[in-house]
């Protein structure tokens, strides 16, 4: 409903969003592993039996402020 209150309603989708913060993240040198942030799961048969959290408490708030600081929030 956000994406339709802005205006993007038929041409964002929020797995669109998921796609950009995954991708500036990897580019940005974060371990690909940390997407589970994103509620990803790992691709194939480790998606099934791997229920890791991947990151220790503290590396999530700082990731996810950087991206925030990087998009100037």
């Amino acid at each position: 409903m956000s994406l339709k209150h802005m205006g993007f309603h038929g041409r964002h989708l929020i797995r669109g969003t998921r796609h950009v913060v995954a991708t500036g993240l990897k580019e940005l040198g974060y371990p690909g592993e940390w997407e589970m942030q994103l509620s990803h799961k790992l691709p194939g048969i480790q998606g099934v039996y791997t229920h890791a959290e991947h990151m220790a408490a503290e590396q999530r708030p700082a990731m996810m402020q950087f991206w925030a600081n990087r998009l100037g929030f």
